[in-house]
């Protein structure tokens, strides 16, 4: 029995050792995928995070434009009619904000709006009589939370910390466009949700809006694997459902733009991306026909 067992041990030693080797070549791959680069000029963060702009602080002046990058497109889960208006739960959803009269005067004196370079755009050509902007050229939903983006009192601080020097009642949202080529979309909306309760924490009687990500032009959605509308429109799904659980109000504002077929027509981004002066101006009219308060 004892020389059967002698035999047996070097057999069972290379099973084990098989096994290691496939399991460590798992968890090597598992990390590379996590670390590697999506695209050219794409970094994924270990957090599944990527920054498609350069990060800089706030800025009362002009918007910057995004650097295009791509990684995998995700199919779609929202269709449009013809019209380009979004036709999924979207139009029967409580969350999203309905047509209003206009707000009157001085609505937005006591509202903050927090976004990326296309934020800055609406900041710089059609800013909202008397609205706050903590808008960041790059700006994602970790480094809203985590970064030193807003200048207060000569230093640079985090927006919840800055949120706690003024109490804002109406609190504006865009972010997704520096998201799209995350790895993981689950990430991109628990951050969000993190930044909504970092903002009722902050402000408990704002209404807090949630728009929509604003579509690319069907030219860059075609040839860009990041910057697409099939993802857009899955973002917003998720930014959908966020606005839902949350108890947030949703914005659609692509509606404000006149969609051509679900994508931003033509003329209204030199880049594709970042809306002109005229259509900043068409932003600002649904925000102020879409309140809630």
């Amino acid at each position: 029995m004892w020389a059967g067992l002698h035999r047996l041990f070097p057999l069972s030693l290379g099973v084990l050792f098989a096994f290691g080797a496939v399991l460590c070549a798992g968890v090597i791959l598992e990390y590379e995928l996590a670390g590697r680069k999506a695209s050219p000029g794409l970094s994924i963060l270990p957090d599944g995070s990527a920054s498609l702009e350069s990060s800089s602080s706030t800025s009362a002046s002009s918007p910057a434009s995004t650097t295009a990058s791509t990684a995998g497109p995700s199919p779609s889960t929202t269709e449009t009619d013809s019209s380009g208006s979004e036709t999924t739960a979207a139009a029967a959803s409580s969350a999203v904000v309905p047509s209003s009269a206009p707000a009157p005067d001085g609505y937005f004196e006591d509202a903050l709006f927090i976004g990326d370079s296309r934020t800055q755009g609406l900041m710089l050509y059609a800013p909202p009589p008397g609205a706050a902007f903590y808008a960041v050229k790059g700006l994602t939903v970790s480094k809203a939370l985590d970064d030193p983006v807003v200048e207060q009192d000569g230093q640079m601080v985090t927006i919840p910390q800055a949120l706690k020097a003024q109490a804002f009642r109406k609190v504006y949202i865009m972010l997704g466009l520096n998201e799209l080529g995350w790895v993981y979309p689950s990430i991109y909306i628990a951050r969000y949700g993190e930044l909504i309760d970092a903002i009722r924490a902050a402000c408990p009687e704002a209404v807090i809006y949630i728009e929509a990500i604003l579509p690319v032009t069907q030219k860059r959605s075609d040839c860009d694997a990041t910057f697409n509308n099939p993802r857009i429109a899955m973002y917003n799904a998720l930014l959908l459902e966020l606005a839902e659980e949350k108890q947030a109000h949703y914005l659609a504002v692509g509606d404000a733009v006149g969609l051509d077929h679900g994508a931003l027509p033509a003329e209204a981004a030199s880049d594709g991306i970042h809306l002109n002066s005229a259509y900043c101006a068409k932003w600002r009219e649904y925000l102020k026909t879409h309140t809630v308060k």
